[in-house]
């Protein structure tokens, strides 16, 4: 009997040490599960080369357009108007590289956060336009504060050339019709790809 008593003590040992190894492991399982979820959750969505290469397709379609030669595209942090030490190195760049007599003028377009609107939107809210028009201003000034005293035209794109300007087809409305037929996105487009909200683009104009 004592030893059929041992037998059993011992059985109903090794089952309860079982749960609990069982146990913890599960409860270890679902802590790095959740984990995982929640990093996934808040991971910021990642542009990829295909969707830059698709953006700067729009842009040459529309720099074909203008007759421009060349181009570049600054992607501004969201909410921000500043340009950093790389953007500003990249138009540097452009000027010490891109700009001789040759160059008739300089096209700026900004965007504000959010893609260029819809047809039945017309314009984005005064803070959006404040913000893409607040880009055209950076850029320009960066460009004159290395002493070029190119032409430059600037056009918000957080707003569609009004009912005068399709009359008279004027070069903000030549332009946006161009990115437009090139495949620009606007806030009516679910598949908003390529973006273009936050970015800037200058069209380099040669005679």
């Amino acid at each position: 009997m004592r030893m059929q008593k041992k037998i059993a003590d011992l059985i109903i040992t090794m089952i309860f040490s079982s749960s609990s190894a069982l146990f913890i492991f599960v409860f270890v399982a679902c802590s790095s599960q959740s984990q995982n979820t929640s990093s996934e959750t808040h991971e910021q969505p990642r542009t990829t080369y295909t969707e830059e290469a698709e953006t700067s397709s729009v842009t040459a379609a529309a720099a074909q357009v203008m007759n421009a030669r060349d181009f570049i595209e600054i992607k501004f942090t969201p909410g921000s108007s500043q340009l950093s030490e790389f953007q500003e190195a990249s138009v540097k760049n452009m000027i010490d590289q891109d700009l001789d007599e040759k160059t008739n003028q300089l096209i700026v377009l900004s965007w504000a956060d959010q893609e260029y609107p819809s047809k039945k939107k017309e314009r984005l809210s005064f803070k959006n336009r404040n913000l893409a028009g607040a880009r055209n201003e950076s850029i320009m000034k960066y460009i004159r504060a290395q002493g070029s005293n190119v032409v430059i035209e600037n056009h918000n794109m957080a707003e569609r050339p009004n009912t005068l300007a399709q009359w008279f087809n004027t070069d903000d409305n030549k332009i946006k019709s161009a990115l437009s037929a090139a495949g620009l996105p606007t806030t009516e487009d679910m598949l908003r790809f390529p973006s273009k909200a936050s970015h800037s683009v200058i069209l380099i104009i040669k005679k």
